[in-house]
Parts: structure tokens; sequence; C-alpha cells
């Protein structure tokens, strides 16, 4: 008997998965705005079943579908749609009977016994392929033409674009970040990640000083034009796969992955010189921007052979870590603790000779404005 074909991997694979994760698609519920693309590709296609399909790891998970008589998911072993985000263009099969790739496909051989399938990929901005909307059918048809593909691969991109328009609730819309519930959401995340691979992940946790003498001074449009500057700022500083959010007024993070702490160190001294360096309100204010924070990295698991503690397992629990100090930007992370110290190592006394006592007392936080995004923090 014939086995299925193999599933080609994507050569953007890693990056791909944390584009579908930070998108929150799956497992999201359909809208009518959604429920309307498909049916105007079934109309527009004639065709009995249409799909839009999210590949992850695993999986695909259908956010919307027609004809499926209720599935919701198909392994990745099995969906033909793992082959087209890895073509990275509309995929046509006439007849998937015939086709040495699929003939041995369960969902070819048994129900719902395919035979044409078409699929355009669900492209990002950030040009990765996060899954399809696809047309199937039991009988062949003939392939389809020029002007049917890309009928078929823009309304791909409308999909597309509704599920961006999803993502932006969960952003700052002053800022362009995400906000606290969406940061410390992926930030799980990507904990479980680092601690399954065993590799460093590193947080950033950072205050812009005195921002609200900013709001009372000048007012909160010009306090907005900082947060939209010093938000680009941050970027400038993450590659695709870091995570940046705004958690508060003035609180920003920085999630680094694949960063040890020592990297991570020398990009918030970076970042602290660049914001320094930055206009301030105005070109004529004496007022300049400053930024204070703390750094605090994944430990390795705890074992029996293992002294030195771990930083927190929870990242919820990794910004009360990083006490908000002046700059320069002190690291907290792997290293020798001593007794009685949190999870998570200690703050050694920061470059300069800055004495300890600089340090904010244990339990204690800095008072901040709520953050005053839309969709709250």
């Amino acid at each position: 008997m014939l086995a299925a074909s193999p599933v080609p991997i994507p050569v953007d694979e890693e990056l791909r998965l944390r584009d579908l994760e930070r998108h929150a698609a799956i497992g999201m519920a359909s809208d009518l705005h959604i429920e309307r693309l498909v049916d105007l590709a079934a109309s527009l296609f004639a065709m009995p079943m249409v799909a839009i399909s999210l590949v992850d790891a695993e999986r695909q998970w259908f956010l919307a579908s027609r004809g499926l008589g209720g599935l919701c998911e198909t392994p990745r072993s099995v969906a033909f749609c793992a082959h087209t985000i890895a073509a990275d263009a509309v995929l046509v099969l006439p007849d998937a009977s015939v086709d040495a790739r699929f003939c041995a496909n369960p969902l070819v051989v048994g129900p719902p016994a395919i035979r044409f399938y078409a699929g355009a990929p669900l492209r990002s901005a950030d040009g990765h392929n996060l899954g399809t909307l696809c047309l199937i059918d039991t009988q062949p048809h003939p392939p389809l033409d020029p002007l049917q593909r890309q009928q078929l691969q823009w309304l791909a991109d409308l999909v597309m674009r509704e599920l961006d328009l999803r993502r932006q609730v969960l952003l700052c819309p002053i800022a362009a970040l995400p906000i606290r519930r969406a940061f410390l959401a992926i930030g799980e995340r990507e904990v479980v990640r680092a601690r399954a691979d065993q590799r460093p992940l590193t947080l950033l946790c950072f205050d812009i000083d005195n921002f609200r003498r900013i709001n009372n001074r000048w007012g909160h449009r010009a306090g907005d034009g900082v947060l939209h500057d010093f938000a680009d700022l941050v970027r400038s500083f993450t590659r695709e796969q870091d995570y940046a959010g705004r958690l508060g007024d003035g609180e920003f993070a920085l999630l680094l992955i694949d960063t040890p702490s020592q990297q991570a160190l020398a990009i918030a001294e970076n970042l602290r010189t660049a914001v320094a360096r930055m206009p301030g309100v105005h070109s004529h204010s004496d007022v300049k921007l400053h930024t204070s924070g703390g750094l605090t990295a994944l430990a390795p698991p705890i074992t029996a052979s293992t002294t030195s503690l771990s930083a927190p397992t929870s990242l919820s629990s990794w910004p009360r870590a990083t006490a908000a100090i002046r700059s320069p930007v002190c690291s907290r992370g792997p290293r020798r603790a001593p007794p009685g110290s949190p999870p998570g190592g200690w703050w050694p006394p920061p470059r300069g000779g800055r004495a300890a006592s600089a340090r904010r007392a244990p339990g204690r936080r800095r008072p901040t404005a709520p953050c005053r995004c839309r969709s709250g923090g």
C-alpha cells in the first residue's frame, strides 16, 4: 500500500509559528466578515467545500468552513494546506487521486474523498504563510486559469486583513505595541518553549523616567508623541523573533529570544544610550528622555546537582523581579544567589560603584498612572 507523501516544512517554520501564535488566531471564533468571505469564495468558484485553514506545528485548524460536515481540524501530516504554505503560491490539484503526493492520503482514499483542491496562502505582513483559503470538491476539475488564481489569492489577502484587524485589538493604539495582557500571554508561551528547548531567554523591563511630568507640563498630545517615538526606538533594537510590549503608562518590556544575559545587557545599555540621545519633547525644551530598567534571565531548570536559583517560571512574575533602578541598566540573571534571595538570582551592585542602597526596597513599586490604551492592559 502506498504511503502518504511527507509534508514539506517551510524554511521559515520557526518564525512562521511565532507569527501565527502572535496573531492569536488558533481557537478564535469566526465572525460575520470571515463567514462572508467563505461564502463569497464558494459562490465565485462554485465549490461545495471551502475552508480557511490555519496550520500550526501539529495540525491544521479550520477558522471557518463550508461543506466539511462539522470537521474542525486534521493532523498536519495529511493536510493539503501544509503543502500550500511551503509552496508560497496558489496550489492547484485538478485530481488528487492521480497525484503522487496525495493519491494515498487518507482524505483522498477515505472521506471526504477529495479530488479537486486549490489553496492560496494567508501571507502575514512579515511574509510568513499562516494558513490558506482553500477550495475542495469530490469531483476532478480543470486547473484554475491565471485570473481565477489571482482572484483566489485576493480573497486570501482579504482573510489575512481580517486576521490583522483582530490583532490590532491587542495593540496599544499609541505605541503600536502589544498591551500587557497580550505581552504576558505570548511571553508565557516563550518561557515554556525556552525551558523545553533549553535555550536562553531574557526579559528587559524599563520605564520612561518622569513620564507624568511630560504629560502635566505639555499635555497628553506631547506625551503621546514621546510614546510613539520611544516605541519606534525600541522596535529598532528588536529582531523578528523578539517581542516588545507596553505594560503601563511609561512602562515597557522587551523579551529577547535566544539571547544570553550578557548579550542582553549590552542591548539594554545601547538602548539606554540611544534614549538619552533622543531630542526629548520639543527641540527647544530643556527636558531630555531617560530610562531606568532591570533585566532578568531564564536560568536552567533546577536539578539535583544544581545549586543556583532559577529565574521565575511564570512571566507574570518577571516584571516584579526586575525592580527598576537608575542607569546604567543592571542585570539580574542565573548567577550565584545569597541565602534568602528571591527567585531568579539577585541584583549585583551596578557598574560604576553605585551603592546597593540605591536599589528599591523589596515589595515596593513606583506608582504609575494606568495605561491609557483603549483596549486596556
